[in-house]
């Protein structure tokens, strides 16, 4: 895929020499300095309030000294060296905003530099965290520009009268400089009482919003305006919601090298591998759909299997301890019984009277005590074999339910395995056609059938294709030597693409 390089290479040495001169003159001291100039307004009272915060009771003594003025001395000095000089230089700061070590700036590759800037300009405007490398290019360049209209806006409205006339000569001299078209064009869109640069100036200075704003810089082009003051305003603006000023520089790099980019980074959906059209993508989402059904009843299946391999187990444990329980409660029964048959035996002597009176009472005592223990033995014996009765027909309907859930299960389990086999080989001969400079391993098609939806192997795809186009393996690892690349999907999960340079080794889901 394209980088930001490839928009720094059609840009002219001017412009190269306003980015290093922006990146080099614009930071907190510089602005603070600038107590005088109404683009910052305020920066002083917040740099004391900064230092005041931190338990300093001394005030900055700053100089009123202009940020642009600073750029743009800064970039005529740069006029003597050679456009090779020039981008080495912007590299260099770069990588140096970007937290590359000074050892290491000059043999980052261009792809690897690019996807840190990126990433430090998506910082700025909190997007998506692991968003593939165009989407936040993209996004950036959205937020950017308006930042730069709404800087730009109030550059024009706080004009003093010598700039309203300077800046409606340089609008009058670019409007001589524009096609016919172009100036039919803008005639139309802003519809001026006065076509001229007075005219437009006018309406430029007296609008709310900046409409009409966006309008003239998309026709007569942003080097039309003072970019300097106006990229210096929206650099130092960002301090207020406490973000650094090198975000913002990195954001308006970004979107300048878009600019002369002229061409969309973004991936072609449309292309992807498992894009489909209308037609064709309503039987691909049926298929899908049924494939995650068929997941989701097999799961089910498997869970519903546990259950009752789990009941299995509690009621044979049930039938083991009821069963110990009554056949200790029998060995009980058989020695009541016998003691109350002995008991018994000896009723002829007490009831003819050959004991005493103290020794029959304690006798017909004894009688009845047996009696009770056998009786609750009995109760105990016949409620035991009851419930062992009714837990061998609990266990035997578990058992059928059992070899029902299990069938089931393998029926299942061999239709999902062919649909996942089928599916796989399919993104198979996709994959290895379309990423042709990849290679897979085998285990790759089925995590990624079975892991991600259609939606969601099309975010995949996306990272994959804008990697498969870049000429460093590594250029979009979290780190530099991860072998991991971070994909966003929706719903706060993650795609992680794991990698050894051009071998896909695994692509799992997170979160």
């Amino acid at each position: 895929m394209p980088n930001i390089f490839d928009g720094v290479r059609k840009m002219s040495d001017d412009e190269i020499r306003l980015e290093i001169a922006l990146f080099t003159q614009t930071n907190l001291l510089n602005a603070a300095k600038e107590t005088g100039n109404r683009v910052v307004n305020g920066i002083a009272g917040l740099a004391n309030s900064l230092f005041q915060s931190f338990g300093s009771t001394r005030s900055m003594d700053y100089q009123a000294v202009k940020v642009p003025d600073m750029v743009n001395e800064q970039a005529d000095r740069l006029a003597g060296l050679s456009r090779t000089e020039l981008v080495l230089r912007l590299k260099r700061l770069i990588a140096a905003k970007c937290g590359v070590p000074e050892e290491e700036s000059e043999i980052t590759g261009d792809d690897r530099l690019s996807f840190l800037a990126v990433n430090e300009a998506a910082n700025l405007y909190n997007i998506t965290k692991y968003a593939t490398p165009a989407n936040k290019i993209e996004q950036v360049c959205i937020h950017y520009n308006k930042a730069f209209l709404v800087s730009l806006h109030q550059c024009i409205v706080r004009q003093t009268e010598d700039e309203i006339q300077e800046f409606d000569r340089k609008l009058q001299k670019r409007i001589d400089e524009i096609s016919i078209e172009d100036k039919r064009e803008l005639h139309k869109r802003l519809m001026p009482k006065e076509f001229s640069g007075r005219g437009i100036g006018r309406i430029l200075r007296l609008e709310r919003g900046t409409k009409y704003l966006e309008q003239t810089v998309i026709i007569l082009g942003v080097h039309t305006f003072d970019e300097a003051s106006v990229h210096v305003a929206a650099a130092v603006g960002v301090i207020k919601n406490m973000k650094r000023i090198s975000q913002s520089l990195m954001a308006q790099l970004v979107w300048k090298c878009a600019a002369r980019y002229g061409g969309s980074f973004r991936v072609n959906v449309s292309s992807l591998p498992s894009y489909a059209s209308d037609g064709i993508e309503d039987e691909q989402k049926k298929d899908d759909e049924e494939f995650r059904e068929l997941l989701s009843s097999t799961a089910a299946l498997r869970s519903r299997l546990t259950g009752c391999e789990k009941l299995m187990d509690r009621v044979d444990e049930q039938v083991s301890k009821t069963g110990e329980k009554l056949h200790e409660e029998r060995e009980r029964l058989v020695n009541a019984r016998e003691a109350f048959d002995r008991l018994a035996s000896q009723k002829d002597e007490y009831s003819n009277r050959l004991h005493t009176e103290s020794e029959t009472k304690n006798y017909y005592s004894r009688v009845n005590e047996a009696s009770r223990r056998l009786e609750q033995l009995e109760t105990s014996v016949d409620r035991l074999e009851k419930k062992l009765g009714e837990l061998d027909t609990q266990s035997g309907d578990c058992e059928t339910e059992l070899k029902a859930v299990r069938t089931e299960l393998e029926a299942a389990e061999v239709k999902s395995d062919e649909k996942l086999r089928e599916l796989s080989e399919r993104l198979m001969n996709k994959w290895t056609a379309f990423f042709f400079r990849f290679t897979f391993d085998s285990g790759v098609f089925e995590q990624a059938v079975l892991e991600f939806d259609l939606g969601e192997r099309l975010t995949v795809e996306e990272m994959l294709k804008e990697l498969h186009e870049s000429s460093d393996a590594g250029a979009f690892d979290t780190s530099l030597s991860s072998g991991e690349i971070i994909c966003g999907l929706l719903n706060k999960k993650n795609a992680v693409i794991f990698h050894e340079k051009r071998k896909i080794t695994k692509i799992i889901k997170q979160g």
